[in-house]
């Protein structure tokens, strides 16, 4: 037998749990996120490392190479909320550039109107009207 199959009687048993997270989102980080947590709750995820784990196993290759300095120097303790925290500093964009995106938004044309007032009200979102009309007055 080999040590993992001792089990301490003082420590609480771990059941493995299967989740399976959504792919990410690049236009909406901080929902998808919301998502991803939602589901750690739901399957009693609750440890910091277990939780990385599944993040790091649905990075796509972009976002991994925005966050390529924290993996390879990543804290012994807390991984997750130090990958999620760049994960949203890095991918999440400024409320400049989401005004600069409206202000280049194409017109309808044939286009779905519901899509682009979902895109519109996205892109507004926390944005002072101000910081737009800055460079054009």
């Amino acid at each position: 037998m080999s040590d993992d199959d001792h089990q301490n009687p003082n420590e609480p048993v771990v059941n493995a749990v299967a989740i399976k997270l959504s792919k990410f989102w690049p236009k909406n980080v901080s929902t998808w996120f919301q998502r991803v947590e939602g589901q750690f709750r739901i399957a009693k995820i609750t440890t910091e490392q277990t939780k990385f784990d599944h993040l790091l196993q649905v990075l796509d290759e972009d976002v991994a190479d925005k966050v390529i300095d924290v993996l390879d120097n990543l804290p012994e303790e807390n991984k997750y909320t130090a990958l999620k925290e760049e994960i949203l500093r890095r991918c999440t964009p400024t409320p400049f550039d989401r005004a600069q995106k409206l202000l280049a938004l194409q017109p309808l044309g044939d286009g779905d109107p519901e899509k682009l007032q979902t895109e519109i009200e996205r892109l507004c979102r926390g944005i002072d009207i101000e910081m737009v009309k800055r460079p054009y007055f």
